[in-house]
């Protein structure tokens, strides 16, 4: 049997999902194990987490060895938790004794930055820099008039801050799920006070704000999914489109947006401007995931944000090697059976290409 490890900071995380996958994994010949950072011990490297009985149908507490493959679904925030979480994932991934279906990506800059350099992708990217500095924010806002500051290492849209300039009157927006907070700094040194302290904590990208509403006024953009089959090869496993309300600044799910079919989002765009939408993402999807697995390490999945700004421009926003699954299950629901199964079809053959070489 080929041994599954579902790795997550936190107990009981993403329950139902790994329930079942588990349910369906001897079907593949799996056995499946769930456990955090905490439950190896060290000294002789058995797991003390929770085992899939095939038999009852249920968790049990199991000691065991780590599994073969393991499924990465840490999360890290600034919290004790995943400090202490951290290292330990770095020192499972460097371990002989078992395989990461996905390394992850590492920060956003050094994402950008390698695609940069690629002949086609490179025009996507919007202009990204690394905030040196307060006066190197400030500066960059007053040639840009507004500007988009995110956490080099966020997700989920937390940290995000929309910062524009209007009669030398500073204006940060931020978002908090469905809660929108405002800041105004009427001289320059107020602005410089705050925003060092914020670099102090976390380093913060720059980008153009850009103008992604659609004709209603909503904030939107399009969430592609991406995962590795039972081949090895990339397939997409669903698109659809993130929709917030008049006013917002993210358009996460998990900070209120939400979901429409990929048709339903693009409906108010002119018939001619959907099919050239609908042929760029075609051509460039298939780009993304061979360009980051060439400049980083191995992947499984990839959630790819992209959206359209009001010139009908389309640009990469984001690409996230940790994705949910809600835009998938709220669009297409007959896909649910393939999202539990592509997971386990793939483990079987990393399995199975380790006995051939």
């Amino acid at each position: 049997m080929i041994s599954f490890g579902f790795l997550t900071i936190r107990p009981q995380q993403e329950h139902q999902y790994v329930t079942e996958m588990a349910r369906r994994a001897h079907q593949y010949g799996i056995t499946c194990y769930r456990f955090t950072p905490f439950c190896i011990r060290p000294e002789d490297e058995l797991v003390y987490g929770e085992e899939y009985d095939t038999a009852t149908n249920e968790w049990k507490e199991a000691a065991f060895p780590l599994p073969s493959f393991i499924y990465d679904r840490c999360f890290y925030k600034h919290d004790s938790i995943s400090k202490r979480a951290k290292p330990i994932v770095q020192w499972l991934k460097m371990s002989p004794l078992t395989t990461f279906l996905g390394h992850g990506l590492p920060g956003k800059a050094e994402v950008y930055e390698a695609l940069l350099n690629h002949p086609v992708l490179s025009s996507y990217i919007p202009r990204t820099e690394m905030a040196q500095s307060s006066s190197h924010i400030f500066q960059t806002l007053l040639k840009e008039k507004a500007i988009l500051l995110k956490p080099n290492n966020g997700s989920q849209g937390k940290g995000i801050m929309a910062v524009s300039i209007y009669k030398k009157q500073v204006k940060v927006q931020s978002q908090f799920g469905k809660d929108l907070s405002e800041i105004s700094f009427h001289d320059e040194a107020s602005f410089h006070k705050w925003i060092s302290r914020k670099l102090e904590r976390v380093p913060l990208l720059i980008q153009p704000l850009l103008n992604i509403c659609n004709y209603e006024g909503k904030p939107f953009d399009i969430r592609v999914l991406l995962q590795k089959e039972e081949s090895g090869l990339w397939k997409e496993a669903g698109r659809g489109i993130r929709q917030a309300k008049n006013g917002h600044i993210l358009t996460n799910i998990s900070q209120g947006a939400e979901v429409l079919s990929f048709d339903e989002g693009l409906h108010g765009f002119p018939s001619s401007q959907r099919k050239f939408i609908c042929e760029e993402i075609d051509s460039l999807i298939p780009l993304i995931p061979a360009a980051l697995e060439k400049a980083f390490s191995p992947l499984f999945e990839l959630g790819i944000d992209i959206c359209i700004d009001r010139r009908g421009a389309i640009w990469i926003l984001d690409m996230n090697s940790k994705p949910g699954r809600k835009i998938v299950l709220g669009t297409s629901p007959e896909k649910e059976e393939e999202l539990y199964c592509r997971l386990l079809a793939y483990c079987r053959y990393l399995s199975q290409k380790a006995l051939t070489v």
